[in-house]
């Protein structure tokens, strides 16, 4: 399915969905030289693997940013807004996986109330060096850190991680990465999504509270129904 998916006006990405089920969601979506997508977040954490180009991905609550490249790949933590830029001459294409859920609570509610374009997906100011601010309340800020760089603190709960190149050709890659690239391990470092702590923090977000019962959300398909 193809979409011109923008949630925010005058902001539109191409995408194709290949698959929406109740156990993965996955598709590819391009970002032009030049272009971005705006800031949103998932339920369940979402891998991108880099097919094409260049793509500088972000927490627009921390700064927290990594770049990738064609041949990287990442994991974006459950609950974590992202956005992403490309700043190179190239179109960047990425490949995304969503197991389970793909929308929060918050984002179908307004999609109902018709109040996504107005509100936006993302609802707070994105901190950016030189910007109108340098944190946003509940959040680490890495703007911090900057005074002291390189600096190797260790990625927070909400951080974007990017994976190191695992076993390309492992025979037991299919076993983590269903119905995806061969030979590509994509899933095998478990993250937990948000400790409470972090997610208590967070304003603007009371769907957050998962079903009695329900798993927390990890990268492995250990965690998968």
């Amino acid at each position: 399915m193809f979409q011109a998916w923008g949630p925010a006006p005058g902001n539109i990405t191409p995408s194709w969905t290949y698959v929406s089920t109740p156990r993965i969601n996955s598709g590819k979506f391009v970002v032009n030289p030049g272009g971005w997508f705006d800031p949103g977040d998932h339920p369940n954490c979402e891998p991108y693997f880099i097919l094409k180009g260049t793509l500088h991905l972000s927490n627009p609550d921390t700064s927290d940013v990594v770049e990738l490249r064609a041949g990287d790949a990442a994991v974006i933590p459950a609950w974590a807004n992202h956005h992403g830029f490309n700043m190179g001459e190239e179109d960047c294409v990425i490949y995304w996986w969503v197991p389970r859920e793909m929308h929060t609570d918050l984002f179908k509610q307004k999609v109902q109330d018709g109040t996504l374009h107005e509100l936006g997906w993302y609802e707070r100011e994105p901190v950016m060096y030189n910007g109108t601010h340098d944190r946003n309340a509940g959040f680490e800020s890495r703007l911090d850190q900057l005074a002291g760089w390189p600096n190797d603190a260790p990625k927070g709960d909400v951080d974007m991680v990017r994976l190191e190149p695992l076993a390309l050709a492992a025979p037991d890659a299919g076993r983590h990465v269903r119905g995806g690239l061969p030979g590509l391990v994509l899933l095998r470092r478990r993250r937990h999504p948000l400790r409470p702590a972090a997610a208590a923090a967070q304003p603007h977000h009371a769907d957050r509270e998962r079903p009695p019962g329900r798993r927390s959300s990890t990268c492995s398909t250990a965690s998968w129904p």
